[in-house]
């Protein structure tokens, strides 16, 4: 595809992520950030928190920090969302696992029971990558990330992440979905060839034995689709969005 915004400051992409709206503590609360085409330069981030009426900037190590009262971290998000130049990566091997790669609920069903983060769904034996990161950041809070690549579709069915003792505290699972829309009863997002596309995610604390799981598009927004893969001006996102006065204004 042929861009149709110009970097000349240099930026690969933006993200957002806001406006909170429950709980209510957490309501408005919001992160945006930047990402540079440049290895050697670190991402900028800003989290908004209305209620202290502030923007606060995130260096590139405080994003493998727990947000919103939650077990998940930016860096976190789909298995790994850190910027690859700020680690030190590993291959450590192969294995098989099992992933759940071709779920068939819509919306996630989750399991009963003690394992209720975990999605009730369909899982398979799948070979994948195993890749050991550390970060070159100091202040980072983990000593270290286990990554597991399928070999097929390259996506990450699963996380793990180390604690300063080299304790096993965290793991990220994400559940895929392949198929042309990202939920049955899509109109505006309906693609020519098949997606993957990730209804769920559940993020788990080995060590406080809590876990965060969220399902995308949530079901409680009806005629939220979800998914808006290049889909540019269409999905309606304008480059105004990723400002912080944007940020700000959606968080009142």
């Amino acid at each position: 595809p042929i861009h149709t915004w110009e970097t000349p400051d240099g930026i690969r992409y933006r993200e957002a992520l806001y406006p909170i709206v429950e709980p209510f503590d957490l309501k408005g609360v919001g992160v945006t950030y930047n990402r540079y085409l440049a290895p050697s330069r670190q991402d900028d981030s800003w989290l908004h928190y209305p209620l202290l009426k502030r923007v606060r900037r995130m260096s590139t190590a405080a994003r493998s920090e727990a947000l919103f009262g939650q077990d998940t971290d930016i860096d976190s998000y789909g298995g790994y969302a850190g910027n690859p130049a700020w680690m030190q990566w590993r291959l450590l091997g192969t294995k098989r696992l099992l992933g759940s790669l071709h779920s068939r609920n819509f919306p996630a069903v989750w399991s009963k029971g003690g394992a209720d983060f975990m999605f009730d769904d369909t899982w398979e034996p799948r070979d994948v990558y195993v890749i050991e990161g550390r970060s070159r950041l100091a202040g980072y809070a983990y000593s270290r990330r286990v990554i597991y690549v399928d070999r097929e579709s390259f996506v990450i069915p699963y996380t793990e992440l180390y604690d300063k003792d080299g304790e096993l505290w965290k793991a990220w699972v994400n559940q895929f979905k392949l198929g042309r829309k990202p939920r049955p009863d899509a109109v505006r997002v309906v693609y020519d060839y098949e997606q993957q596309f990730l209804p769920a995610v559940t993020m788990f604390d080995m060590q406080l034995g809590h876990a965060t799981k969220c399902r995308i598009p949530s079901p409680d927004f009806p005629g939220e689709e979800g998914w808006y893969f290049n889909f540019g001006d269409a999905e309606g996102t304008t480059e105004q969005a990723f400002s912080l006065m944007h940020m700000i204004s959606g968080g009142r």
